[in-house]
């Protein structure tokens, strides 16, 4: 509902620069990383489980 919100307030902007517009750049550029790094894991987790399904 937030990032809905926040693109409906930034249309034209993505998800790392509206990070960047309201917290500013060192704190956005951190939360942007933190960001990325946790869909990496998320789907990094996601495959290593459907990888043991399969060899199941």
């Amino acid at each position: 509902m937030i990032c809905w919100l926040l693109l409906r307030r930034f249309p034209s902007s993505s998800i790392y620069q509206i990070l960047t517009q309201l917290t500013g750049s060192w704190i956005g550029k951190i939360l942007a990383a933190a960001y990325i790094a946790y869909y990496l894991l998320m789907g990094t987790s996601v495959l290593v489980n459907a990888y043991d399904v399969i060899n199941r």
